[in-house]
């Protein structure tokens, strides 16, 4: 979306990215949620403060150096999801059972990739994570917690673990609001591809600037009400080449729909 100045226009998703997991756990060791979401907060100035000179910034900021960027970040999360599929859906079920989900699921999504009609390219992912719990449901792999015992709207509430601040770790925090800025530009010029706009000139890097802009914004409004900094994500470029569906409005439903899970988490635990 963009409003003004702010926001790419794109269908561009953002939300906590890895790349703040190292600093964030020094920060929590050192003290604990005020620290972490302090210095989260303290780090924001570095993507508000670059957004409106990255045209001027372009030969530094290279495509290449954004692409590689994004290839690295992408590359860190391989030994995550590797772990998550070996860890087991639930106790006492076998050890291969979290790698023959994965399987499967990957296989129905190719089959559903492969098959020459516009609805099964355009719900594979969908399709993929109904077979996976599935298989899981019918297996009795399936896991639901407690429900809450709180009331059933949630508000955000204004420094909820309040804020602290260390010298320090400014240096840690900046440098990846930096790093999230490359991973920004590769995200968004893919996006800009793959939704049939050009990837130079003028225009192009109004949306780089704005979308940047908006990670400043969102990662602001994150902190203050308790949350981690959040960045473009990579992930909308993959479903939208798989779907070819990149229309904004898409994005409009996305964010109502996390917008009730966060606002009733009770109801949400009941549904699980």
């Amino acid at each position: 979306m963009r409003f003004s100045m702010v926001g790419s226009g794109l269908l561009s998703i953002t939300g906590t990215s890895f790349a703040f997991l190292a600093p964030l756990i020094q920060a929590g060791t050192m003290g604990g949620l005020p620290l972490m979401v302090g210095m989260s907060l303290a780090g924001t100035p570095v993507q508000l403060a670059l957004a409106p000179f990255l045209p001027k910034l372009k030969r530094v900021f290279s495509p290449l150096v954004s692409g590689i960027v994004v290839l690295l970040i992408g590359l860190s999360l391989i030994p995550t999801g590797m772990r998550s599929i070996a860890r087991l859906p639930a106790e006492g079920a076998p050890v291969w059972s979290g790698g023959l989900v994965a399987l499967v699921v990957i296989g129905v999504m190719i089959i559903a990739q492969s098959i020459n009609k516009a609805w099964a390219r355009m719900a594979a992912v969908l399709v993929g994570v109904v077979t996976g719990y599935t298989i899981c449901g019918l297996m009795g792999w399936l896991q639901s917690p407690a429900p809450s015992s709180g009331s059933w709207l949630t508000l955000p509430q204004l420094f909820p673990f309040g804020l602290a601040f260390k010298w320090e770790l400014l240096f840690p925090f900046a440098f990846i609001y930096l790093v999230c800025v490359l991973e920004a530009m590769g995200d968004i010029t893919a996006t800009s591809q793959l939704s049939g706009l050009p990837t130079d000139g003028p225009d192009h890097w109004a949306r780089i600037r704005g979308g940047i802009l908006a990670d400043g914004l969102t990662c602001i409004g994150s902190t203050l009400l308790g949350g981690f900094p959040s960045a473009t994500y990579a992930q909308n470029n993959g479903v939208i080449q798989m779907t070819g569906v990149a229309a904004r409005r898409i994005g409009w439903v996305m964010a109502i729909i996390l917008l009730c899970l966060g606002l009733f988490p009770r109801w949400v635990a009941g549904l699980r």
